[in-house]
């Protein structure tokens, strides 16, 4: 009998030390959970509001993650400087702050590659809002690591513009609304492919393009050659390629496209664009002038011809934002009666500290200076909700900044 109770407290304490290591808490990764934000409310945060965020958190690895919980950070102070945002998105970390008293549900266990929802709510009169300007807030989740104590797993970071009424002037933002597609038509008018169409089609890339600009207040920039090419293509069209000829299929969508259009720009603003958008900074450099003054010199009768409502400015778009003084002075002389460029191409001189106006003149050419703060937001990833409010976020902090920059000198930016 001895011999049997000692070997069923050997038995116990075997089977009673295996049940306790295998319930102690894990080693847990610093990015074991990704955190993503997919709604943040209000827009422009007021005193008396309440902030509003959810989302979704994923387990990245191959085990379960236990006593999770997703709590708002929040800086202690607003960013100094617009190259600060860029800082931020890149993973910097000056910014962070402690956490706020806003926390999730908690949730219990999160399987492998399993996500479930978090959600957050909390006045923002209790958040230490101290000064205007734009936060950094960071949604961190907590889990318990082998330590028991609270851990880090996965870290999401964006901005909280504050700014309570009256303390800015609104900062004035110009949209320019592409409408171009590369060319894809031969000199006969046959066409190469069905790119152009498949854009044209519900769904598509162009057709995206004019929904989604919805009532929003922008100006239409269009390239002559789309245009043309949907008209062309409503009647029917042969595609390259084969010994017989092909006919194309994209008529309809193209017809229905180009009556969208035509209803949109007939209630905003529209400009032309050079024809097709030649690289003329290449062509100039080449001694092909007339090649660009062709372009340029039709553009706005064309555009206003396929829209049916009178064009008159022609806006030079050189790639990639940036070109030299002689393929200025050429578009200026084929017509162009406005210029886009990168703010980079015409810094400010000398350096300034706060963001300059938008709009400037360049040898008798208005021209206007795209933002490359805004432009890098909206160059951000936007293929999941999650990306799309980063990037939304980040659009209204680099507006916002613009604002506080000098609180009580409006300007412009495009």
């Amino acid at each position: 009998m001895a011999r049997l109770l000692v070997a069923l407290v050997t038995l116990l304490l075997v089977v009673g030390a295996g049940s306790s290591a295998s319930a102690a808490p894990r080693q847990l990764l610093p990015d074991e959970v990704e955190v993503s934000v997919t709604r943040m409310t209000p827009l422009d945060p007021q005193p008396g509001k309440t902030l509003r965020m959810s989302g979704t958190v994923r387990n990245r690895s191959d085990e379960d993650v236990t006593d999770l919980q997703v709590r708002l950070l929040l800086s202690p102070t607003p960013m100094e400087t617009r190259s600060q945002i860029g800082t931020v998105v890149a993973g910097g970390t000056e910014k962070d702050g402690p956490p706020t008293l806003a926390v999730s549900e908690p949730i219990a266990v999160l399987s492998p590659r399993s996500s479930t929802p978090w959600s957050i709510e909390l006045a923002l009169d209790e958040l230490p809002l101290t000064f205007a300007g734009v936060y950094v807030v960071g949604l961190e989740v907590i889990g318990t690591g082998e330590d028991g104590l609270a851990q880090r797993v996965g870290l999401t970071r964006t901005f909280l513009p504050w700014f309570p009424e009256g303390s800015v002037e609104p900062t004035r933002l110009a949209w320019l609304w592409p409408v171009s597609t590369v060319p894809d038509r031969a000199l006969d008018g046959v066409q190469l492919n069905e790119l152009t169409a498949a854009e044209m089609a519900a769904g598509g890339r162009l057709s995206r393009i004019v929904t989604q600009a919805g009532d929003a207040r922008i100006t239409w920039v269009f390239d002559p050659n789309t245009l043309q090419t949907a008209e062309d293509m409503i009647d029917g069209y042969e595609l390259a390629g084969g010994d017989e000829a092909t006919v194309g299929a994209g008529g309809p969508a193209a017809a229905e496209w180009l009556a969208a259009v035509r209803e949109a720009a007939a209630t905003q603003e529209s400009v032309a664009t050079a024809y097709a958008l030649p690289d003329a900074t290449a062509l100039e450099r080449a001694e092909m002038d007339e090649t660009v003054i062709a372009a340029t010199e039709r553009a706005a009768a064309d555009v206003s011809a396929e829209l049916r409502t009178r064009v008159e400015e022609v806006l030079a778009w050189p790639i990639g934002g940036s070109t030299t003084p002689g393929t200025m002075r050429l578009f200026r002389d084929a017509g162009a009666t406005d210029m886009l460029l990168s703010d980079t191409t015409l810094p400010a001189t000398p350096a300034l500290t706060y963001t300059p106006d938008g709009f400037t003149t360049w040898g008798g050419l208005p021209v206007s200076l795209a933002d490359s703060g805004l432009s890098a937001a909206l160059a951000m990833p936007q293929e999941s909700r999650g990306d799309a409010l980063l990037a939304r976020q980040r659009f209204l902090a680099e507006v916002a900044m613009t604002a506080g920059e000098l609180p009580d000198a409006p300007r412009g930016i495009v």
